[in-house]
């Protein structure tokens, strides 16, 4: 894992060896990375850039019509179905916008580029978040961190997919990493990718040091893109309630409560554990985000409550999770590390085990999964910083010392 577990099994002074174990663990996830997904990518019948042939479509039909949206989505709700693939654009007309200057660039390099661009920038961002929450970064730190996000198979598939849940957790990365304004911004910017970044959107808009600029960007996003498609900010308001109302994708293919509770008969109690999850995160950070020192805290709540939103939960969604762990490791006590690494080790035994064992094993496999799943989201969540002052004075201060020492 992180140089500070390497630094508890190995000497201090073998810096050539931690080296080379953090250079083999690279190569091993590049090598799970590459046979398990990557190299089936410009393959017949391959998923990569599946997603992205929604926006590509939905950015070619805005240009012919000023809309970005398919008939059959502003007549109702459509199912989770590949067939639905063509007209699945079914986000704010921003990212067709934005996305409308590129359709000139041909298959396959258009996606290509668009899983290059997530890549690179989370190669630069996830070292950043992990100094942010109190590492320190060496060459074998870095990739020991560049090989956890290879052998992510969430990560992964996000990049794989030409979705955005990329760019998520790259927004969640530089709102940990960056200014009051810049998480502010961040945080309008995903919102008007996508709906399900709502709770980061309130939690800056909470936050008194963010507001501002959080408002402000949100407003010239819209302004913005309401005068350049009239039209499109028209049919948006009709394809939304429709959005809203899609019914929850096969449970054989995601790792939402409902779904994976359905393999066992009880689909309802399921959905009723997503949605009190997603809410009960959602009031959380939404607390939170009113205190500068429990920001981290909030970003992570937030996070949480946009994962479990939806009644689908994607694999590829779980791609946010990964930078809040980033961050987390530095400061995490001992059970929270271990539940980390056994969850990690987990999500990478899913690359073989959850879409390919038949019967049972795969039911046993998926709620493994979910278990997994609520597990990494207890532990991203940052200590409290009345924990990290005792910590920081000793194990011999007492909770009033660490109130007085706060002032």
């Amino acid at each position: 894992m992180m140089r500070s577990l390497m630094e508890m099994t190995l000497p201090r002074r073998d810096k050539l060896l931690r080296l080379l174990v953090a250079g083999v663990l690279f190569g091993a996830a590049a090598v799970l990375a590459r046979t398990q997904l990557w190299s089936h990518a410009l393959q017949p019948n391959s998923f990569f850039g599946g997603d992205f042939v929604s926006y590509r479509l939905g950015a070619e039909r805005l240009l012919a019509t000023g809309s970005p949206y398919h008939p059959r989505l502003l007549e109702g709700p459509l199912i989770h179905s590949t067939a639905n693939l063509p007209a699945g654009y079914v986000y704010p007309p921003p990212l067709a916008q934005g996305l409308s200057l590129l359709t000139w660039v041909p298959d396959p390099w258009l996606p290509i580029a668009w899983a290059l661009a997530q890549a690179a920038l989370l190669a630069w961002l996830l070292p950043a978040v992990f100094v942010a929450g109190g590492g320190r970064i060496s060459i074998e730190t870095r990739l020991v961190i560049w090989a956890l996000a290879l052998a992510s198979y969430p990560l992964q598939f996000a990049l794989y997919g030409g979705n955005v849940s990329g760019f998520v957790a790259i927004g969640v990365s530089a709102m940990l990493v960056g200014s009051p304004r810049l998480a502010g911004g961040v945080s309008a910017l995903l919102f008007t990718l996508k709906l399900s970044p709502l709770p980061l959107f309130a939690a800056a808009l909470i936050r008194p040091s963010s507001r501002l600029a959080s408002i402000v960007a949100l407003a010239a996003l819209l302004l913005g893109s309401l005068l350049l498609s009239p039209r499109a900010w028209i049919d948006w308001l009709r394809a939304a309630p429709n959005v809203l109302s899609t019914p929850m994708a096969d449970a054989c293919c995601h790792y939402s409560p409902g779904a994976t509770l359905q393999l066992i008969g009880a689909e309802q109690v399921g959905v009723a554990l997503g949605l009190s999850i997603a809410v009960g995160a959602g009031v959380v950070a939404a607390w939170w985000a009113r205190s500068e020192r429990n920001w981290d805290r909030a970003i992570a709540a937030a996070s949480i409550a946009m994962l479990f939103a939806p009644l689908t939960l994607w694999e590829h969604y779980a791609a946010v999770l990964v930078p809040l762990a980033m961050y987390v490791w530095p400061r995490a006590g001992i059970v929270r590390r271990r539940i980390l690494i056994v969850a990690f080790v987990w999500q990478t035994v899913a690359w073989f085990v959850v879409f390919q064992a038949p019967g049972m094993a795969a039911v046993e496999a998926r709620i493994l999964m979910l278990i997994a799943l609520l597990a990494t989201c207890a532990a991203v969540v940052p200590p409290s910083p009345r924990a990290n002052a005792a910590a920081a004075l000793g194990p011999n201060c007492s909770c009033r010392g660490v109130a007085r020492h706060e002032g």
